[in-house]
């Protein structure tokens, strides 16, 4: 998502927003010069929502709301404003007298520095007299005034598009805070702003990909609790690889992921010395706030740099509060879940380890089911869908580009939603997968089996085999930080007899004991298709030939009582481990729907550390006993059949009135025929 991301593309404080009002800041509307698109690109929805405006005629306005400043802005006296201003830019149609629009909203803080989409675009400076941003994040990336492809796609039929300037980023007054819920309280307190407005439906949705997705997911947990209006102004949201609890971003079972721990800093420190306000020097007309913007924004740094590092520090260091300490409360959506009301369309790259899978499944999970809901995991990972088929492929998988279909269901969902259409947007299917032959899969639910109950039992062995079958008792180990042997021990199943859907999570049910006070233990799961080498270095980035690790497991025993076998877990209090003990370990991989194809074999590789984790360097030497002697050791896999499974012929009311022999010998077959399907699939085929 975010600089882990920077450098790869983009690796909440306590107040409560009260009524926003425009402040004394701008507030500027003027025709819109672009006249280089005046018509649509036709859409598959044309006949239930055409174009109908001329984009060149189109409204362009800048506006900023005023908000009340984070805890750490108000202390500051010396530089900061008395309140907080967030600047939103948005184009409108111009429409007759009488006409109302919805509004979709991305609020963003790349805006001025990595920019947004494919193409990394930048916004245009709102005046061009202003001082420029070094832009040395983003040197060369083209600009526009309207970012992304929602203005020229939306505004002709007949939406406004309104892109908002995170706090302490480009226009908005304020310091970056980093995840903290003032973010998403700041959009809150826009939505209320727009819906405010007299050319406005009431109605709002929100978009972006990683913290963009991140403040829509915010937004819509909190617009129900602290919006002025109905709960249900904001919507509509389509959060795209965005994080809904920011702790799993970071963290995983108490683990810290790699790449983002530099992350803080980037936001706190980097950023703020590379964005500054291009919002205009006072001026008739002007930024009455923009000198005062400048001198904060640049003090920054000293602002919030040592807090946000504080709270983002190593969970090796952090033996009390876990995910619970107030820091990681106030960037928890999650726990939200009951009293959303934004209709969610998730979009999620299947092998993303920036934005892990876990950040979308557990909060789709939890969401009630009077929240209507879509999820699409596509064959990529932390990948923008709205990419056109001429683009260059990137990062694990994504062979395919699917800007058209991705269009045309942000334009159903929004359609539905935000005008009250319907678009059939809860017709389509609820769930769709992209294959790694870019076909799309369409079910009614996401995880296949919500309640696991077709898992299939692999049982680690001695031989570093995971077979149905128990083994002799026996122990295998890998060394965590000083001390001598192996850095991981792998285990292979048999090769599958067909194919196979693994959709939701693994569960890792481990038997353990290690040297040291604590360790972290990772695991890879690999589809290691036939004559593959071994080593994770023969990994495939384009297709599904060469080994490939799809999915990922951590824990940090220290938390081992708090942390859930599937689902969203909530690491707190915790303690040391005894060297030399046994532990009952229970966890989760993130989330996958995984087509397994028939001769490839599934491998386990434990270790420290996998390639998206970071060790504890703690434990010593790691020992997992297996077998059924002194402890087992397992892994269940959540698989069902690929594709269309046989349907069992209805039952005659007769024998479900009366049962009898018939209805316990159909019983009979249908649970051996059952049992036969399940074992099959582990078992070697008839190459071996």
């Amino acid at each position: 998502m975010f600089p882990a991301a920077i450098f790869g593309r983009l690796s909440l404080s306590l107040a409560i927003v009260g009524l926003a009002v425009v402040g004394p800041g701008l507030a500027v509307s003027q025709a819109h010069a672009d006249a280089t698109v005046t018509t649509c690109t036709p859409d598959a929805l044309d006949n239930l929502d055409p174009c109908q405006y001329d984009y060149a005629q189109s409204i362009v306005s800048h506006v900023q709301v005023a908000v009340p400043p984070t805890v750490v802005d108000a202390i500051d006296t010396q530089s900061a404003p008395a309140v907080d201003y967030i600047w939103v830019d948005y184009i409108r149609p111009k429409v007759p007298d009488g006409v109302k629009v919805p509004t979709i909203m991305d609020a963003s803080p790349y805006f001025n520095t990595l920019g947004r989409g494919y193409d990394d675009i930048l916004k245009n400076p709102y005046d061009a007299k202003a001082p420029q941003p070094p832009k040395a994040l983003c040197s060369g990336c083209p600009t526009a005034d309207f970012p992304e492809w929602e203005a020229h796609y939306f505004v002709p039929r007949g939406y406004a598009i309104a892109l908002m300037d995170l706090r302490g980023t480009r226009n908005s007054s304020g310091c970056n805070v980093y995840g903290d819920k003032q973010e998403a309280l700041d959009a809150v307190a826009v939505t209320d702003w727009i819906a405010d407005q007299d050319w406005s439906n009431g109605k709002v949705g929100m978009i972006g990909g990683s913290y963009d997705g991140t403040i829509a997911n915010g937004a819509a947990a909190l617009y129900p609790l602290f919006g002025k209006h109905a709960p249900d102004t904001l919507a509509a949201i389509v959060p795209i690889r965005a994080i809904d609890r920011w702790y799993d971003y970071q963290f995983f079972n108490g683990v810290e992921a790699n790449g983002q721990e530099a992350d803080p800093e980037e936001f706190s420190a980097v950023f703020p010395a590379d964005d500054w306000p291009n919002s205009g020097p006072t001026q008739a007309g002007g930024d009455q706030q923009y000198s005062a913007n400048l001198a904060h924004r640049l003090a920054c740094p000293g602002i919030e740099q040592v807090p946000t590092d504080a709270g983002y520090a190593s969970p090796y260091q952090d033996t009390v509060d876990g995910s619970s300490s107030n820091f990681w409360n106030s960037r928890d959506y999650l726990q939200y879940a009951r009293t959303w009301k934004a209709a969610t369309f998730f979009i999620h790259g299947l092998y993303d380890f920036n934005v892990k899978t876990m950040n979308t499944g557990q909060l789709w999970d939890a969401l009630p089911t009077s929240v209507p809901k879509r999820l699409w995991w596509f064959n990529g990972d932390h990948d923008d869908p709205d990419a056109p088929d001429a683009a260059a492929a990137s990062g694990y998988l994504m062979p395919c580009q699917f800007m058209q279909k991705f269009e045309t269901e942000v334009h159903r969902w929004f359609l539905q939603y935000l005008k009250g259409v319907d678009a059939a947007a809860t017709q389509q299917p609820k769930v769709e997968v992209e294959r790694d032959d870019c076909h799309w899969d369409g079910y009614d639910q996401y995880p296949a089996d919500p309640s696991y109950a077709d898992d299939h039992v692999l049982n680690f062995t001695p031989t570093g085999e995971a077979a149905p079958e128990t083994a002799p008792a026996g122990s295998a180990s890998w060394t965590d930080g000083a001390g001598s042997g192996a850095a991981s021990q792998s285990f292979l199943t048999a090769p599958v007899a067909q194919d196979t859907r693994l959709s939701g999570q693994f569960e890792f049910d481990l038997d353990v004991s290690a040297q040291g006070p604590d360790t972290t233990i990772a695991v890879e799961v690999d589809d290691v298709p036939p004559n593959a080498q071994a080593g994770l270095a023969d990994e495939n980035v384009a297709g599904n030939t060469k080994a490939f690790a799809f999915t990922y497991g951590y824990i940090r025993p220290f938390y081992r009582d708090s942390i859930k076998a599937r689902g969203a877990s909530y690491p707190t209090g915790g303690s040391p481990l005894t060297p030399g003990t046994h532990y009952a370990l229970h966890f989760p991989s993130t989330y996958v729907d995984y087509a397994l194809h028939a001769g490839h074999q599934l491998r386990f590789t434990f270790s420290d550390a996998s390639p998206y984790s970071l060790a504890s360097d703690q434990g010593g030497v790691v020992t997992m006993y297996v077998g059924n002697g002194d402890g087992t050791s397992l892994v269940k896999a959540p698989e069902v059949a690929y594709g269309q499974e046989p349907e069992l012929p209805e039952l005659p009311g007769r024998l479900l009135g009366f049962g009898g022999p018939a209805l316990g010998l159909l019983l009979a077959i249908t649970l051996a025929w059952g049992m036969w399907r399940r074992f099959s699939r582990f078992v070697p085929t008839s190459q071996g």
